[in-house]
């Protein structure tokens, strides 16, 4: 465990070695070498509190296990004090924090003057900007009391959690590629879907949705089969209406028409589906719901 003053002399002593600073995303700071996963020490529990907040945070959502312990691995323990300074809006950063202890209340100058903009709690993270984009520190950042944040250094946020986000961009926007009513989706469109998109596995036999629940997601079948099952009304007996493979979709129905689900759907085999909620599907699949309804 670290004081944030080692780092920042560490940083300092570093300064006049460092080139320019580029605002292009993957700049000269992001440029890809060899990977060498860095390693900290540190105690069970605390890989165990990091691990804790990193699944919490939608910041990790795209990692697997061994990316999720590669950054347990890689983050660096830093305690703050009342008033510290953690980021100094104009500075180059090379490290994004997420909270374990503490508040950290933000600061950004607008009009000359040091503006409060919010206070960022436990499990929240900060300064990821400047890693994602080489840019400053668009703001500052400043212990309110005494508080803990594990910090993840530039290359692994890159190797890992960037990395990991492009390769499920690509795995997603490969499904959609399937999804006909998507094809006229303009690719931009596509790549925010792909951004709000929820992975979920299904073993053989088990229910994705009932006949009578409320609808509130889309779901899109990357792998496996389904089969849809309706009763006509509750004493008749079950039937199988409709099979689904890969590519195909459901659940459309009851958001169109601000429905019940109209039945349910089982899987047949092991499967994996991605799915958007009621507010995505609004937001970005609307003007296709003339396509839709015709479709049902």
């Amino acid at each position: 465990m670290r004081r944030l003053e080692e780092r920042k002399k560490k940083k300092a002593d570093k300064k006049n070695s460092r080139q320019g600073i580029s605002a292009e995303v993957f700049g000269q700071f992001n440029v890809k070498v060899e990977f060498q996963p860095k390693v900290i020490p540190k105690d069970a529990e605390t890989k165990d509190s990091i691990k804790r907040l990193i699944e919490k945070s939608i910041l990790f959502s795209n990692l697997n296990r061994d990316d999720i312990n590669i950054v347990i691995d890689a983050m660096e323990e830093i305690v703050t004090t009342p008033g510290q300074d953690v980021i100094i809006e104009g500075e180059q950063g090379d490290t994004l924090f997420i909270i374990q202890e503490g508040e950290f209340d933000c600061y950004k100058v607008i009009n000359g003057t040091q503006t409060y903009l919010k206070t960022y709690k436990p499990g929240e993270f900060f300064g990821e900007l400047a890693l994602m984009y080489n840019a400053p520190r668009a703001a500052s950042i400043k212990s309110k009391g005494d508080g803990k944040v594990f910090g993840l250094d530039r290359t692994t946020f890159n190797n890992i959690v960037q990395e990991a986000a492009s390769k499920k961009r690509k795995y997603y926007s490969q499904i959609l590629s399937k999804v006909e009513i998507l094809a006229e989706v303009d690719p931009y469109e596509k790549e925010q879907l792909c951004d709000t998109l929820k992975e979920e596995e299904f073993t053989a036999g088990s229910y994705l949705v009932k006949q009578g629940d409320q609808g509130d997601r889309f779901y899109i079948i990357a792998e496996g089969k389904l089969i849809a099952e309706k009763k006509e009304n509750p004493s008749a007996p079950v039937k199988k209406v409709f099979e689904y493979k890969e590519g195909d979709y459901f659940g459309e129905i009851a958001l169109v028409k601000n429905t019940v689900r109209q039945a349910s759907i089982k899987a047949e085999t092991d499967c994996r589906v991605v799915s958007i909620d009621r507010d995505a599907f609004k937001r970005l699949l609307g003007p296709m719901e003339d396509i839709l309804s015709r479709n049902m």
